[in-house]
């Protein structure tokens, strides 16, 4: 779709106006104005459209358009009224529900496609605040991100971490979260862990403050702007059988996680608030999980907890942030 025809469609089909904001941080002051002119246009491609040639030729593709049918622009629910916060935003993290997108990178359908950095950005600018990330071995000394088993083709995980980093908080000032799955050797995750600290810079979460201290989470307002990185880091105790199969040190302070990957310390230097350990029953994890721990279960773990135990389940929400993901095909 080119210019003309885009500018068409928006001035005489949609009778779209857009939002402009007086500046990005203080969005409750704006104003609507009418799409009348090509650049009006052209600054609509350059933001959604992801193909920096196309770009340039002041055409949109059809991600690019459907970039920007799914922008507060062209909401049904216009934004000031649907994502204004009104909750209180100081209370610790563990006492919110989070807006979490599992397989991220998936651009189609869980077993053919692409991996996608763009299937990121869409995530983002729809609200969501957690996405996940799955990293292995490239071929070329470089970390992939694919969908293990599957006909989904794979991408660097550095272009991940590059595409997003523009529109991280352009939805919301409130932290973003990257669950990590780490299936990678020892040197491709260092490569991880330097790409993050790069790009990312001072955004990225790499020392915590009083939580480890007070073992009470910090809130989203205390963490505006920021990026938390959510791994397994290091075994909780070595006394569970089944703990210790999946979390073991090694002689270089490395750890097996449950993918069965050494990670390195260097990478596991920016698990600072949310270290992934596995679900226990309430009385195991209060002996031994703290605030900054954050177990994971599965959907069908969640039903069957939520019946069995639901005080307990309530009560580690209290002090951990547990993260829920979906049964597998």
């Amino acid at each position: 779709m080119n210019i003309n025809e885009l500018l068409y469609f928006l001035r005489t089909v949609q009778n779209q106006t857009i939002i402009k904001y007086q500046s990005k941080q203080n969005k409750n002051s704006f104003s609507l104005l009418p799409i009348a002119t090509h650049e009006q246009v052209q600054e609509l491609i350059n933001e959604y459209e992801p193909n920096i040639e196309l770009q340039e030729k002041g055409l949109l593709s059809l991600n690019g358009f459907r970039n920007l049918l799914l922008s507060d622009d062209f909401s049904l629910m216009r934004p000031w009224c649907s994502r204004r916060t009104y909750q209180d935003m100081t209370r610790p993290l563990n006492d919110y529900y989070i807006n979490t997108s599992h397989n991220t990178y998936l651009f189609n359908t869980q077993v053919s496609g692409e991996s996608n950095p763009e299937a990121y950005n869409r995530a983002l600018r729809a609200g969501c605040r957690a996405v996940e990330i799955d990293c292995y071995d490239g071929d070329d000394g470089q970390p992939i991100v694919k969908h293990r088993y599957t006909f989904v083709k794979s991408c660097r995980f550095e272009s991940i971490i590059r595409f997003i980093e523009p529109n991280l908080f352009k939805t919301s000032p409130y932290p973003v979260i990257l669950d990590l799955e780490n299936h990678c050797s020892i040197g491709q995750q260092i490569q991880m862990a330097q790409i993050l600290k790069q790009i990312l810079e001072d955004r990225l979460i790499i020392e915590s403050s009083s939580a480890k201290v007070s073992c009470v989470l910090p809130s989203p307002e205390d963490l505006k702007y920021k990026v938390i990185v959510r791994g397994i880091k290091i075994p909780i105790s070595t006394t569970s059988p089944k703990l210790s199969q999946q979390q073991e040190i090694d002689q270089n302070n490395s750890v097996l996680n449950r993918h069965n990957t050494i990670v390195d310390h260097y990478l596991t230097d920016v698990y600072v608030y949310l270290q992934n350990v596995p679900y226990r029953k309430y009385e195991y994890a209060n002996k031994h999980y703290f605030c900054y721990h954050s177990p994971s279960l599965s959907e069908r773990e969640l039903k069957q907890v939520s019946r069995s135990d639901p005080i307990g389940l309530i009560k580690q929400t209290q002090k951990c942030l547990l993260r829920m993901y979906p049964d597998g095909l």
